[in-house]
């Protein structure tokens, strides 16, 4: 019975309005940032889909003596204290900052004080956090979830299995080849571009203006 019903169901043709973000307020660094580091960033919140411990696991994979390479987690959540605690077994405080919520106003700066933006997420639609990144030239590191054939190409690596091995092979990748990440750096900001908040209003508009 269910199947014949679908049968009947009318079809119509549905218009996607990509997220926008704003082009001014997130740029990337004019300054360059400190030689011989390397500042990991991701933002959101604290929960099992952005499944979290893989990027301290992958944080660990990164230990090297001399190596300085460092996360900041921006973002609340239910999973806080739990991820708080595994840093100390994990003895990683020295390498992974919890920075906790931030306003919206602090995140241009913060943005812009990093290198790469990275996420282990299961499940995303189009991420904000990852268009801000984007507009402040920071190549994406991420797992393959829904949304992120829509950002990334020639901007980040898409990692195709989720495992902190992987996650840390794309951070090497990065780390050992400058050029290469001050390439996916303008590719960022060029892809981000297209997703920019007067975009998305004219589309907008012309959605309106066809329907009313």
């Amino acid at each position: 019975m269910k199947a014949r019903a679908l049968q009947f169901l009318p079809s119509a043709q549905i218009q996607v309005i990509p997220n926008g973000v704003d082009l001014e307020r997130f740029s990337p660094a004019a300054a360059e940032k400190r030689p011989g580091e390397l500042r990991l960033l991701t933002v959101g919140r604290l929960s099992v889909t952005k499944r979290l411990p893989l990027l301290l696991e992958m944080m660990e994979l990164l230990r090297a003596p001399g190596a300085k390479v460092y996360l900041t987690v921006v973002g609340g959540g239910a999973l806080e204290a739990e991820l708080r605690q595994q840093l100390d077994r994990r003895n990683l405080r020295d390498m992974v900052t919890l920075l906790g919520r931030r306003e919206g106003g602090e995140m241009p700066e913060i943005y812009r004080q990093h290198d790469i933006f990275v996420s282990a997420s299961m499940q995303e639609g189009m991420s904000n956090a990852m268009l801000e990144a984007m507009a402040s030239g920071l190549p994406i590191v991420t797992t393959r979830c829904e949304g992120v054939d829509e950002l990334i190409a020639d901007n980040g690596i898409v990692v195709e299995d989720s495992r902190p091995q992987t996650l840390a092979a794309a951070v090497r990748k990065l780390a050992d080849d400058p050029a290469l990440r001050q390439a996916m750096s303008l590719a960022a900001r060029k892809k981000a571009e297209s997703f920019g908040w007067d975009r998305a209003a004219e589309a907008y508009l012309q959605l309106y203006a066809k329907v009313k």
